[in-house]
This record gives C-alpha cells, sequence and structure tokens, in this order.
C-alpha cells in the first residue's frame, strides 16, 4: 500500500545519505526503512535506481552484516521472493526448521502459490519435492497439501460445512480407535482459518473438549504442531511464533525475519497486543532483550 503524498524521490535521497561515503548512518537507515510499507519500499527503489544510477538493495547489503543486513534485505525484496527465500533457508542444509516451515505455509498461506514460482526460478528446483525430500510421514502430508491447495480467503466461513467438519474430524480422531489422519488433513488444509476457528468453537460445544485438545491427544510431534497451528487465530499464532523466536537459550533470528519482513505495521501491532494477551508480557521488551544492536533497533522500529 502507497500512502497519498508519498514522496519516493524524498525517501530514495534519504537513504542514499544513509549509505554513501565512508560509514553508514544507521540511525536513518533503520528510520527511513521501518516507516514505509513495501508497495513504498519498491517504488523507492526505482527512484533509487534513477536518480544515483545505483541498486538500492546491493548498497545496503555492501553497507551492512549479519541479520540486520538479513532483514533489511527481506524488507525490501518482492514479497514472492521474500518468502521463496525464507522457504529456502527453513529447507536448507542439515535438518530442517520445522516451526519457520510451519509458520511460512500457515500465516502466509495466500503468498504461496506466487512463492512456488518465485523458489523454481531462484533455487532451479520444485518446493514440493524439496519438502518431500526434508519431511516424512502424515506431516509431510499435510505440508505438501498447504503448497498445493488454493488457499482459502483467510476470513471466509461456510456455515453450511461446519455441523459435517466436526462430524468427520470427531469421526476421524476421537470416536474410533486409531486416527483416520488422511480425513483429518483433507478437513483442515481445504479450510480458512476463519472457519476452522468456528470448527473449533463448535466441536467444543458438542464435545467434551476442543479440537485443539483432541488433536493434541490423537497426534503428536510436527504433525499434532502444523494441525494445532491451522486452527489458531492467525494472529495468536503469530504471537506464539515471535515468543517461540525469543524464548529459551538463544533467539531463532530467522523465524523473527519471516514474522517482522512480511507483516506490515499494523500486523505487528495486532501481534504485539495479542503477545501480552497470551504471555502478560511486552513483545518489543522481549524482543530487544533477546536480540542486540542494529539488528534490534530495526525489529523495534518496525512495530
Amino acid at each position: 500500500m502507497i500512502r497519498p503524498g508519498f514522496n519516493p524521490d524524498a525517501e530514495a535521497e534519504a537513504l542514499h545519505k544513509s549509505v554513501q561515503g565512508l560509514g553508514t548512518d544507521d540511525a536513518r537507515l533503520i528510520e527511513t526503512v521501518a516507516h514505509m510499507s513495501r508497495d513504498e519500499r519498491l517504488v523507492v527503489a526505482e527512484s533509487y535506481r534513477r536518480r544515483f544510477q545505483s541498486d538500492l538493495y546491493k548498497d545496503v547489503r555492501d553497507d551492512t552484516s549479519g541479520n540486520y543486513r538479513e532483514l533489511l534485505e527481506k524488507l525490501m525484496l518482492p514479497r514472492p521472493e521474500v518468502v521463496a527465500r525464507c522457504l529456502h533457508e527453513a529447507l536448507d542444509g542439515l535438518g530442517t526448521n520445522d516451526f519457520q516451515l510451519i509458520t511460512l505455509l500457515v500465516a502466509f498461506s495466500l503468498d504461496i502459490p506466487a512463492a512456488v514460482a518465485a523458489f523454481k526460478r531462484m533455487y532451479k528446483m520444485d518446493l514440493v519435492e524439496a519438502i518431500k525430500g526434508d519431511t516424512s510421514g502424515d506431516y509431510q502430508k499435510t505440508l505438501v497439501a498447504l503448497v498445493t491447495r488454493v488457499p482459502p480467503r483467510p476470513d471466509f466461513v461456510d456455515q453450511s460445512l461446519i455441523s459435517a467438519d466436526v462430524a468427520t474430524l470427531y469421526e476421524a480422531g476421537e470416536k474410533r480407535l486409531g486416527t483416520d489422519e488422511d480425513a483429518i488433513i483433507g478437513v483442515l488444509t481445504a479450510r480458512s482459518n476463519a472457519h476452522l476457528i468456528a470448527v473449533n468453537k463448535a466441536y467444543a460445544a458438542a464435545h467434551s473438549n476442543d479440537l485443539s485438545t483432541a488433536i493434541v491427544k490423537e497426534t503428536s510431534g510436527n504433525f499434532e504442531r502444523v494441525l494445532v497451528s491451522l486452527i489458531l487465530p492467525r494472529y495468536e499464532f503469530l504471537a506464539s511464533a515471535v515468543r517461540h523466536a525469543v524464548r529459551g537459550a538463544g533467539t531463532e533470528e530467522r523465524l523473527l525475519h519471516i514474522i517482522f519482513a512480511l507483516c506490515e505495521k499494523p500486523e505487528l501491532r495486532i501481534i504485539a497486543e495479542e503477545y501480552k494477551r497470551v504471555y502478560k508480557k511486552d513483545m518489543i521488551e522481549d524482543v530487544k532483550s533477546d536480540t542486540s544492536f542494529n539488528f534490534a533497533k530495526l525489529l523495534t522500529s518496525l512495530i
């Protein structure tokens, strides 16, 4: 989104001043990047190229380092390329970062079709095949379904399907000995987040516990995690992802990259409110205390 009266030339000038010459004016760079939307940054990059015959992405990359540089890069690239890069990072190397992978496929579902094409173009590989090579079992089936589906509009609720979905999920799980995982995957990956929230509520009204509790009883590991993530309200889930990134020993910086690069300022403020409601803590303070220097300044400036 581009604000009325937005002046890309003035922003390009400010960014050029922050990276030209010896040293970097990080305070100016952070303030300028953080107050813009992604659409505005992309327009500014064109103005920068035209005015200074230079590439803004390259100039910022050359003047920064570490997680600070990585997040700046992800804030300035087109959205499909950012999602594709984050997916590649989650799958690359020894082991898979499952929390990052789940966060991308669940919370940013509308971005996945364009990211699939970008992933193929950028890394010369198929995303589904990459996921199959790094995962297994019912967890793998769920991830593949999330990648290959036509993502439903997040706020769409089909009232005519709620009762049938409750019945299908109960019969596939708690009602029977053993679990019909395919039936559960089929329902949960075909419905919107808003619809699944309604199903969870209806399930609780019809049975002795809610659907999330039933899933925890019937499944385990990353399969359990991805299914429960689909049922959680999106901003509550993203608050839990921030909490996961900053709690305990060490920080999961790339999980923070995903959330802070792909959510615009109004969304980050909603996530901070959810974080406060669920964990009784201030998200900005928790992020600040678990990160450092310019990376911490950039993260907190984005909220």
